[in-house]
């Protein structure tokens, strides 16, 4: 393809005439090749697939536990602290800690103040995990309260008493009726707890059976 100039450099607009010297410039050597396409050069990376990557890098993580870059959607935050690691890891960390009879289970970190709770992981535990996270906190709640039983004769129902409230007056779950707490008594109103305690045996015996 080809086009023709005028030479005007250093003539006068007045001297330009139909005579004036032509240049011939053909525009197929003066026209800059594309820039190469990601097809043609298949040994290097388009900027294409670089965005590519920043953006599955944007969505993954690297769980430090197992050390694998995992989705976004397959972490799990501990609760209590900065910690994330994948469900997998955690779900196995839960797992090997109930097998050293441990429940109250920590962040994996050592020293850390995170914490896990069987609700908080229920999502991604197995069904037998939780289950069994769950049965060895009834346990150890058991084992570590006071046990005793309803004070009516009649009922005698296996009471717990885990220390965690400050309760006098309680209701039996079995019979429904009041009993004092701290007495493990039948219910004495208008008598302090104190003053209860001082009354012989037969006294509260009798009250007991009424």
């Amino acid at each position: 393809m080809t086009t023709e100039i005028l030479q005007i450099g250093g003539v006068d607009d007045d001297e330009i005439t139909s005579d004036a010297p032509k240049i011939t410039i053909d525009l197929d050597d003066v026209v800059d090749e594309s820039p190469a396409s990601p097809s043609a050069n298949p040994g290097e990376s388009s900027n294409w697939n670089r965005g590519d990557d920043d953006v599955v890098l944007r969505f993954s993580f690297a769980c430090e536990i197992c050390a694998c870059d995992k989705p976004i959607s397959d972490s799990f935050q501990i609760h209590g602290c900065d910690h994330c690691y994948c469900t997998q890891c955690v779900s196995n960390h839960v797992a090997e800690r109930l097998q050293e009879s441990i429940t109250e289970i920590g962040c994996p970190v050592s020293g850390c103040a995170g914490f896990l709770e069987p609700q908080h992981c229920r999502t991604i535990l197995p069904r037998e995990v939780f289950d069994r996270w769950g049965d060895a906190l009834c346990e150890a709640l058991i084992l570590g309260a006071e046990r005793f039983y309803c004070p009516y004769k009649e009922c005698s129902a296996l009471l717990i008493d885990d220390g965690s409230e400050n309760v006098v007056q309680s209701e039996c779950p079995e019979c429904w009726r009041l009993f004092c707490a701290p007495c493990k008594a039948a219910w004495h109103a208008g008598i302090e707890c104190e003053e209860f305690q001082r009354l012989k045996k037969d006294e509260r015996s009798n009250d007991e059976e009424q």
